[in-house]
């Protein structure tokens, strides 16, 4: 049973992707061919997007991971 504190299913662009992780382009494709970074899914003919939910898990598995060192901005 699902609880109401659950994220909302949202798909995200590339260039929120990008925005929200911090990756460059190439940084991005290569971590989804390593199948360290989550695949996005096709929405149509030319058109992709990556699911909240698998985002947001691996950017908090980045926060975990021993090598995560958070930098001010």
């Amino acid at each position: 049973m699902e609880t109401t504190a659950t994220l909302d299913l949202r798909f995200y662009r590339k260039p929120d992707v990008l925005q929200m992780t911090g990756l460059s382009h190439s940084v991005l494709y290569k971590l989804i061919s390593e199948n360290a970074f989550p695949a996005p899914y096709k929405l149509s003919g030319r058109t992709v997007a990556w699911r909240s939910d698998e985002l947001h898990e691996w950017i908090e598995s980045r926060e975990t991971s021993p090598d995560y060192t958070p930098t001010d901005k």
